[in-house]
């Protein structure tokens, strides 16, 4: 950092909350001589907890927790990603032919 001369512009470090990130971000503030030098919290990582914490209990309903697994499986599996693009594409297919449909009755109506 000191060859880059941007040591007196650092103002801290970000990442999650392990007591190994905060140690060494003191540490580091220390080496540097930075008495502003502070550890932030990821704020990602902490709505992650959140997020998982509250999956793991009953305020989310089981229809939330089905689509967490849905979405997670879909994720991991190009095949299942393939095969849900082309579901909705056809879904997207049948409501572009609903709105047709509707908006040619309308327009008979009018007439």
């Amino acid at each position: 950092m000191n060859n880059l001369n941007i040591g007196n512009h650092l103002i801290g470090i970000i990442s999650d909350n392990e007591a190994k990130m905060i140690f060494a971000t003191k540490r580091i503030g220390l080496k540097l001589n930075l008495q502003e030098f502070q550890h932030y919290c990821c704020i990602t990582h902490v709505l992650n907890l959140i997020v998982e914490a509250a999956l793991s209990t009953d305020i989310i309903s089981e229809l939330v927790k089905k689509l967490k697994t849905f979405i997670s499986i879909v994720r991991n599996s190009p095949k299942q990603m393939d095969k849900l693009k082309s579901i909705l594409k056809l879904k997207m297919l049948l409501l572009k032919c609903h709105f047709l449909i509707v908006q040619l009755g309308e327009t008979i109506h009018t007439i």
